[in-house]
């Protein structure tokens, strides 16, 4: 999840810092935290896959940038926000499934 200020970053392409949580039975175990710089949108997007990224929760995200995600297998989930814990536990409850097929079975043995 691109962040500032404990929320959801606004929009992708100008988000400074990236929690990336590792999900377990009922919830998390880890946060990895990127800092981003000048990267380009794509070299991020490569750098959130090289971190063994499979779903981006984010806030405003340019259609070509959300299927440059896709292109990479992830599932993209735009236009999302509020605080970063409270968006995680909505997407461990099943709150955003519906958008991909792949969301349901993938994080069906979290909850």
């Amino acid at each position: 999840m691109p962040v500032f200020r404990g929320r959801v970053a606004p929009r992708f392409d100008h988000a400074r810092e990236v929690w990336v949580f590792t999900l377990s039975l009922g919830g998390y175990h880890d946060l990895q935290v990127l800092h981003w710089g000048a990267e380009s949108e794509a070299e991020r997007v490569r750098q959130l896959r090289q971190s063994g990224v499979r779903v981006l929760i984010c806030g405003a995200i340019e259609d070509w940038l959300l299927g440059y995600v896709r292109h990479w297998g992830m599932v993209g989930i735009p236009w999302v926000q509020g605080e970063v814990y409270t968006v995680l536990q909505k997407f461990l409850q099943g709150y955003w499934w519906g958008q991909d097929p792949r969301l349901e079975a993938w994080t069906r043995r979290f909850t």
